[in-house]
């Protein structure tokens, strides 16, 4: 399967590639989590409650929000999103956020 159309050059190719890495990484990272839940005993019907009544949360949800804020006004801002996504993705600046007032999770 195809997913791209055209000829990509060195750079968007590469930027393409750092965001699947990220990608893999996050779905690695989920896939641990849902490994030391199972290997913890915690039923998938216990857990997936738990995460659903979370993302529910308002506030949590707001928090949560507030963590990337920072991000999306650098991309609004950005003349290449592209660039901005590249760098994001290869430093995995989502993790830190930039905005004093927001409370860290």
């Amino acid at each position: 399967m195809r997913i791209i159309r055209g000829a990509m050059t060195d750079a968007e190719k590469q930027r393409m590639l750092a965001i699947v890495r990220a990608i893999e990484s996050l779905y690695f990272e989920n896939c641990a989590l849902k490994t030391v839940l199972i290997t913890r005993k915690i039923p998938q019907r216990i857990y997936e409650r738990d995460v659903a009544r979370l993302l529910k949360d308002s506030e949590l949800v707001s928090r949560i929000h507030a963590r990337f804020a920072h991000l999306y006004a650098e991309i609004e801002q950005a003349p290449d999103e592209a660039k901005v996504l590249e760098e994001l993705f290869l430093s995995r600046r989502w993790l830190h956020n930039r905005d004093e007032n927001a409370t860290s999770l």
